[in-house]
C-alpha cells in the first residue's frame, strides 16, 4: 500500500502530552543509572561515541517498541583538542525492507520535516545575497504576488519571517496535501490553495505548525532564483555540504531501491493491535511537498549535515561556508512559543525558522522531527556542548517513541548528565 502524505511532528517529545496522568508517569520512571564503561567505536581517529550501553538501549528500545523496519543513528561530537575536527560514529539497525535487507548506514530514509531547515537555509542565501531584493521582512505577496490567505491582514503583513514560524493563523491543512493529484502546477500546490484554507487563528497571535508556508517557501526560492528548487538545493547545499546520496527524488530513490521501505499502523489501540502496512512513497510526492518534507538522506548524511550546522555553516568536508553564519543565527533564535514543557527535565520549546530550541537537564539543544506516512525523524543537536545527535526510522508512529528515548538516553551519557530517565516507560 502507498499513501502520500501524513502529518509531521512539529516536536516529536510533545506525543509525551499524549499520555494520561503525565505527572504521575514522570514520577514513577525516572531512575539513577552509575556510571558506564566505554568502549572505543571509530571513524578514522575517532573518538568513542557509541558505547555498549547505548548500542544495547537501541537494540532493546527497538524490541520494546516491536518495530518491524528499524533505526539508523548518527551521533558527532567536536574533538576537546581546538581543531574543530569531528568524532563521528554512525550505525544501523534492523531492517531496511519486508525482504530483511539491514538497514545500513547508507540506506536512505526520508526525514520528513527535518527538510524544513534546507528550505529556510535556502531562503537565507536569497536573502544574503546583495544582489536579490529580498530581506527578512520582505513581504510574501510583494514577491510572490498569487499569495494569499482569508484573512487579509496576514495576506498583506506576512513576511518571510511569519510564514516560517509558523504565525500566519492558518492551522495546518494537511489533508489538502493527502491530494492524489496536486494539478498541472505541483510545485506550487500549496501557492494556489492557502486561499481557499480557513484561518483559526489572528495573524501573529499564536503558534500554528503549517506545511503549506514551507512549500511556498520553496516556490519562493524557485522564483526568485529562477532555477526550480530541487536543483537550487541540490547545488547550494547538498553539493556544498558534500552530502553525497541526499536528495529530493523520493521516488526516484524508491525506483533504484536506495530508499528504505517504510512501515506503519492504523488504528492501534489497548484492545486492538491496528493494521499494519508496508509502503514507499507514492511517485511525484516531492514535487508538491518539497519544502515540507521530501529530503531523503543517509546516517552518514546527517552526520555530515550535523558537522556543518555544529560548525556555524561551513562544512568540514568541503571547506565551503554552506549557510552563512548569520543566517544560521537567524534561523535558531527563537520567534514563538511552541507549548509548555513537555517533562520535568524539559524546557518550555520556542520555534524560530524550522528550528526548536529548548533544555535538557539544563543543556540548550536545537532541533526539529519529521514524519512520512512510515518514516520518522529526529535531528538533535547540543551547541555548546558540539554534541549532534541523529535517529532515523522506518516505523511509524512507533518509531517516534524509538527516537525520543534512543536521542535522550545517548545525550544523558555523552554529556554525563546526573539524571537516566527511563523514557520507553514513559
Amino acid at each position: 500500500m502507498s499513501i502520500s502524505l501524513a502529518s509531521w511532528l512539529p516536536d516529536s517529545s510533545q506525543l509525551l502530552a499524549l499520555l494520561p496522568n503525565r505527572d504521575a508517569v514522570f514520577a514513577a520512571t525516572r531512575f539513577e543509572s552509575p556510571p558506564v564503561a566505554r568502549i572505543h567505536v571509530r571513524n578514522g581517529d575517532g573518538d568513542e561515541l557509541l558505547t555498549p550501553a547505548i548500542d544495547a538501549f537501541i537494540k532493546e528500545t527497538l524490541t520494546f517498541w516491536n518495530v518491524t523496519g528499524g533505526a539508523a543513528v548518527a551521533i558527532v561530537r567536536r574533538r576537546a583538542d581546538g581543531s574543530g575536527a569531528f568524532d563521528v560514529a554512525t550505525r544501523g539497525y534492523g531492517a531496511a525492507a519486508q525482504d530483511g535487507t539491514p538497514m545500513t548506514t547508507e540506506t536512505l530514509l526520508p526525514i520528513g520535516s527535518n527538510s524544513k531547515l534546507f528550505c529556510a537555509s535556502s531562503v537565507g542565501l536569497l536573502v544574503s545575497n546583495s544582489s536579490v531584493d529580498l530581506d527578512w521582512t520582505s513581504k510574501v505577496h510583494q514577491v510572490l504576488p498569487e499569495f494569499a490567505l482569508q484573512d487579509p491582514v496576514a495576506t498583506e503583513r506576512a513576511d518571510l519571517v511569519d510564514i516560517l514560524s509558523h504565525r500566519t493563523g492558518l492551522p495546518r491543512h494537511d489533508f489538502a496535501l493527502s491530494s492524489p493529484s496536486p494539478g498541472k502546477d505541483p510545485e506550487n500546490f500549496s501557492l494556489r490553495s492557502v486561499k481557499h484554507l480557513k484561518m483559526s487563528a489572528e495573524f501573529r497571535q499564536t503558534w500554528q505548525y503549517n506545511n503549506h508556508m514551507y512549500n511556498i517557501g520553496a516556490s519562493l526560492v524557485a522564483n526568485l532564483s529562477g532555477v526550480p528548487y530541487k536543483d537550487f538545493v541540490q547545488e547550494h547545499l547538498f553539493d556544498a555540504a558534500g552530502l553525497s546520496s541526499a536528495t529530493l527524488g523520493l521516488t526516484a530513490a524508491a525506483k533504484d531501491g536506495k530508499l528504505a521501505q517504510g512501515f506503519f499502523t492504523v488504528g492501534e489501540n489497548s484492545t486492538y493491535p491496528g493494521q499494519a502496512f508496508a509502503n514507499y512513497v507514492s511517485p511525484g510526492v516531492e514535487t508538491f511537498v518539497a519544502g515540507a518534507g521530501a529530503v531523503a538522506a543517509s546516517a552518514n548524511d546527517i552526520a555530515l549535515w550535523l558537522q556543518v550546522l555544529l560548525s556555524g555553516g561551513k562544512s568540514p568536508k568541503t571547506g565551503r561556508q554552506v549557510i552563512p553564519a548569520e543566517v544560521l543565527q537567524k534561523l535558531e533564535a527563537g520567534v514563538m512559543a511552541v507549548s509548555p514543557a513537555a517533562a520535568p527535565e524539559l524546557s518550555s520549546p520556542v520555534y524560530g525558522l524550522a528550528l526548536i530550541s529548548a533544555s535538557y537537564q539544563g543543556h540548550q539543544y536545537i532541533e526539529h522531527g519529521g514524519a512520512l506516512t512510515g518514516y520518522l525523524s529526529q535531528i538533535t543537536r547540543f551547541p555548546n556542548e558540539g554534541l549532534g545527535i541523529a535517529v532515523l526510522t522506518n516505523e511509524s508512529p512507533r518509531g517516534a517513541y524509538v527516537h525520543e528515548a534512543v536521542k535522550w538516553r545517548i545525550a544523558e551519557e555523552l554529556l554525563g548528565l546526573p539524571l537516566r530517565v527511563d523514557w520507553n516507560a514513559r
